[in-house]
């Protein structure tokens, strides 16, 4: 009997090696392929590291094109359709065109290793957004040498709030600051980020070119929000997040951030075979979880209405005949308050996942309104504890609704503390985090119940 317990192992250890080996094949056999290019963002595949996202996209001349957007980018009217902003679009073109003379053209979003791969003729791109590290980089690689020039995409008209710096050498720098008399909560927030690469000198302000041709280039891109007393506070920040950032050798990063991906897939995977309904809902499954990765990890939870990949909508007519608006990327319906309703359903299966780490800005956000919500109810009502309100921007805060005010949609709902309470009690059961139950769970269910 004792002698078959290191065979039992041994068996053990190849069944699990053959399980993550067909988690791969799996994963590989739902990546999303395109054979023709975008042409418009439309037309874009995400991808990101958990706080920056991209929407990439090929146009019909070879050019790629990407809006980049970021989980804490809040512009000063965070009740409005711009609340959530980009942080900015960018343009990489290729010169002479790889697709000049109808090469053959094929985008992979390669779900394993987190990561975008376009093949134009002889050129391989490769984009992906540092999974450790607040950085996009961009990588070309050529069988003959070729000029890459990369340019800011700014659609917001300059303004003392929108800002290209100029005088940068060799790198283009951009940012957005919300005033001075803004909401406290975002007042004298920037955000912004700085473009640069091996080999890239300025063109003008907002334009990088090659010096000279080459077969490979790299282009690295640091965004960064920070709330500063100046414009000049927020460059010296990422000034220093830049040098920290360039220490690090791109094939150790590069290596890590496919580790990271490589873990996040084999925490949980389902993977349904059968017919043709079967195959596309585990696509389905897959790419919501991936998506879900790419949004979930930054300084706020995932916006129901978009999360950090909405596009711009040129305006359109329904089927019912009603016309839409024409919309920037930086504008979404809905606007950029949280919905509870709408954002509880992105985290409930995150549970069984084991995505803990991506529940976390949830949970962060609701219990960071929880005292300045009880100072409210305790003046409106005279009652101790605390709720959320079903609609409310990042930080809170609520209106009175006692028993004669009229109905208002969602005003009488008050019951979203107990939902989330719930989520965090199961949350517990499954980590058993007792310092999360002291700290977060007990003080929010606490609230809810007074």
């Amino acid at each position: 009997m004792f002698r078959s317990f290191p065979a039992i192992c041994f068996l053990l250890m190849v069944s699990a090696r053959a399980a993550f080996a067909d988690v791969n094949s799996q994963l590989d056999a739902n990546n999303v392929i395109w054979n023709v290019p975008g042409p418009t963002s439309s037309q874009s595949m995400p991808v990101g590291n958990g706080d920056i996202g991209l929407n990439v996209w090929v146009e019909t001349n070879g050019d790629l094109v990407f809006y980049i957007g970021k989980t804490d980018s809040w512009n000063q009217d965070v009740n409005g359709d711009q609340g959530l902003m980009k942080v900015g679009g960018v343009r990489v073109s290729l010169n002479p065109s790889p697709l000049a003379g109808g090469a053959t053209f094929l985008q992979t979003l390669k779900l394993r290793t987190g990561e975008i791969q376009i093949q134009e003729g002889t050129t391989t791109l490769r984009v992906w957004v540092d999974a450790n590290n607040p950085v996009i980089r961009i990588e070309a690689n050529h069988a003959q040498p070729r000029s890459l020039t990369v340019s800011l995409n700014n659609w917001r008209a300059p303004s003392a709030r929108e800002v290209t710096l100029s005088g940068q050498t060799n790198r283009i720098a951009w940012y957005h600051r919300n005033p001075a008399n803004a909401s406290p909560h975002v007042a004298n927030l920037t955000f912004g980020a700085v473009i640069k690469g091996k080999g890239l000198v300025s063109q003008n302000d907002s334009t990088l070119t090659s010096a000279a041709p080459a077969v490979s280039q790299l282009v690295s891109i640091y965004p960064l929000t920070a709330t500063t007393s100046g414009a000049d506070e927020w460059l010296a920040q990422l000034d220093q997040k830049i040098v920290q950032i360039d220490k690090l050798k791109l094939e150790q990063t590069r290596e890590a951030h496919q580790k990271w991906w490589d873990e996040f897939w084999h925490r949980s995977w389902v993977f349904v075979s059968g017919d043709q309904d079967a195959t596309n809902a585990t696509q389905g499954c897959v790419l919501q979880r991936f998506i879900t990765a790419c949004g979930g990890r930054g300084a706020y939870p995932i916006k129901f209405n978009g999360s950090i990949f909405i596009v711009d909508n040129p305006g359109s007519r329904q089927g019912n005949g009603r016309p839409t608006r024409a919309m920037s990327a930086d504008q979404r319906t809905w606007g950029g308050q949280y919905w509870f309703q709408n954002t509880r359903a992105m985290y409930w299966p995150r549970l069984m996942a084991g995505d803990f780490d991506i529940m976390m800005p949830l949970f962060k956000m609701y219990a960071g309104q929880l005292a300045p919500n009880a100072v409210q109810v305790n003046g409106y009502y005279h009652h101790q504890g605390s709720y959320f309100a079903e609609t409310a921007p990042f930080w809170g805060g609520l209106r009175y609704w006692g028993p004669e005010v009229k109905e208002d949609w969602t005003g009488h709902y008050f019951t979203p503390i107990l939902e989330l309470s719930m989520m965090m009690l199961d949350y517990y059961e499954y980590t058993g985090d007792k310092k999360f139950a002291k700290e977060t769970l007990v003080p929010v269910a606490s609230a809810g119940l007074t």
